[in-house]
């Protein structure tokens, strides 16, 4: 399966454990191999010095990795063959709970900060994925049920867009005390909820929900006993979704992940007041941005990519101004070529983009030529050993007209676009 084909499968809202998840169901992938590229699903430190996150790296399924806040000191804390994903700092700083697929079971899991200690939490038959820790670090809520191919990353109707689970199950929100390891269920309904984030006070829930009928999902809120459970968007159209709530550290406001910005498909941050009202937009970009979350200072951490494959950690200011990459490296432009140097009408004429870091399978890639601003037949771009490639047969009624040709790649919200203009001959 190419990597066209695979973001055409998985869709535009599963992000990379979805993506991990199904190339790790495939037939011979034996559960070692990925190749998913990127980083996602950050949380800060209490004292906001530095991020836990999913990486994958070097074909690795997912690992949970820590880095410093400046973006140094990247390091790993997890090395299981198994693929593990969505870590959550402990309030108190001195644990982290995460996602382990166990025969192919989401599954909770906590260490230590420094990766030693590992204990696993859960051990129920369905999927338990999606940790949130409790203020005082004594109970995690977290969701118990369908979507186990997608896993710690299902979000609802994902199922559809990767095409490989059709369990009708609902989910539900669950909270495992950690001293007794007594499980309490808060939601009970036919529908999807999931995504839980507890208040800094303690005092509610959010949670995200496909109850209202229309198939979408909405952020609501509830006690942290199940009871006053409250819708708390109400995004315009009614049929996109609103995902991964995300608390202010003072408890006055939710990000989330929305797609009511078009084009269709794309997904930006948003923000909205603790009572449901003032809401607002944080990012404005025509990127896959996902995953909140709010550092002490109220800088905000988010995942962001061209698509939602290919994704790396950013961290910008609580108006989404003033972004820096985190994680991964910003494409660098080297070189463009063209062959041959003069287009000539009715021949082909080919244009090779190179950038650093190599462009690879996960890499966004476009190409566009006009001549004297009339479009030229579209083409696609190829990857030919690292480089993006453009290839156009010049039409013969260009000749004698400047000749002036696109090539572009991103990966991790960092682009690269470069244009080299040309007399046909």
């Amino acid at each position: 399966m190419g990597g066209r084909s695979l973001r055409t499968a998985v869709g535009t809202v599963g992000g990379l454990a979805a993506l991990a998840a199904v190339l790790l169901a495939a037939p011979g992938a034996g559960g070692a191999q990925s190749i998913a590229l990127g980083s996602d699903s950050p949380s800060w430190s209490p004292d906001g010095a530095a991020l836990v996150f999913t990486g994958f790296r070097s074909g690795r399924p997912g690992d949970v990795y820590v880095i410093r806040r400046n973006g140094r000191a990247e390091r790993r804390l997890t090395t299981t063959p198994q693929h593990e994903d969505t870590p959550r700092w402990s309030p108190d700083g001195s644990r982290i709970a995460f996602v382990r697929h166990v025969d192919e079971v989401p599954q909770l899991f906590v260490m230590n900060v420094d990766g030693s200690g590992v204990r696993r939490l859960t051990t129920a038959r369905e999927p338990s994925f999606a940790p949130t820790w409790s203020p005082d670090a004594l109970r995690i809520a977290f969701t118990r049920g369908r979507d186990s191919v997608i896993g710690s990353d299902a979000l609802g109707d994902d199922r559809r867009a990767v095409g490989v689970s059709q369990d009708t199950r609902p989910s539900e929100i669950h909270v495992l005390d950690l001293e007794s390891g007594g499980e309490t269920q808060l939601t009970h309904n036919d529908a999807i909820d999931t995504q839980p984030a507890w208040s800094p006070d303690g005092q509610l829930i959010a949670f995200t929900s496909d109850r209202t009928g229309t198939g979408a999902q909405q952020i609501f809120v509830m006690r942290p006993d199940g009871t006053a459970q409250r819708k708390l968007t109400d995004e315009p159209v009614s049929f996109f979704n609103e995902l991964r709530p995300a608390w202010t550290r003072d408890g006055s406001a939710i990000a989330f992940v929305s797609e009511r910005h078009p084009p269709l498909g794309n997904t930006e941050i948003y923000a909205v007041d603790a009572d449901g009202g003032n809401v607002r937009r944080v990012t404005f970009n025509d990127f896959h941005d996902d995953w909140p979350a709010w550092a002490p200072d109220g800088e905000l951490a988010i995942a962001r990519g061209r698509t939602s494959f290919r994704p790396e950690v950013w961290v910008m200011s609580p108006d989404g101004s003033l972004a820096r990459k985190l994680t991964g490296k910003l494409l660098e432009f080297v070189r463009m070529t063209s062959t041959p140097r003069a287009p000539r009408a009715g021949r082909v004429f080919t244009v090779e983009l190179t950038v650093r870091p190599a462009a690879d399978l996960f890499t966004d890639m476009a190409c566009s030529a006009t001549a004297n601003e009339r479009l030229l037949p579209e083409t696609q771009p190829r990857l030919v050993r690292g480089r993006v490639r453009c290839v156009w047969r010049v039409p013969r009624w260009a000749r004698g007209k400047e000749l002036r040709a696109l090539v572009y790649a991103g990966a991790g919200g960092s682009e690269v676009s470069r244009a080299v203009a040309r007399r046909v001959r």
